[in-house]
């Protein structure tokens, strides 16, 4: 029997979606230690940083999940992209990037059937 490999069986949505998130998370995690945005990041707020990295593991936890093609990742976009916007906004600086996890889990969510169960 002759099988594709799983890398043809993954939908484009899902590719783009996480190879969009995976660049973002490392671009954040190089510009912590550059002073000039360390400094703009303490302005912003003084545990801006430690909440941006738990908000962002959790959405790379439901990404690393909506790679591999799971049920649960969409939910956990959901629930760890509503805080992720909504801390945005408390910080006064609302970024079309947090948005990224609601939107993937919002445009994934037709994929569902496709899913694998956990």
């Amino acid at each position: 029997m002759n099988q594709t490999p799983s890398f043809y069986a993954r939908p484009l949505l899902i590719t783009f979606h996480c190879g969009v998130y995976f660049l973002y998370f490392a671009v954040f995690m190089m510009s912590i230690s550059n002073a000039n945005l360390v400094g703009h990041f303490d302005s912003v707020g003084t545990n801006f940083i430690r909440n941006m990295l738990i908000l962002m593991s959790f959405c790379f936890v439901g990404y690393i999940g909506l790679w591999n093609q799971r049920r649960w990742s969409i939910l956990l976009l959901l629930l760890s992209g509503t805080p992720f916007c909504a801390y945005g906004f408390i910080v006064g600086e609302p970024a079309l990037l947090n948005f990224l996890p609601l939107i993937a889990a919002i445009t994934c969510f037709p994929l569902w059937p496709v899913l694998k169960k956990p």
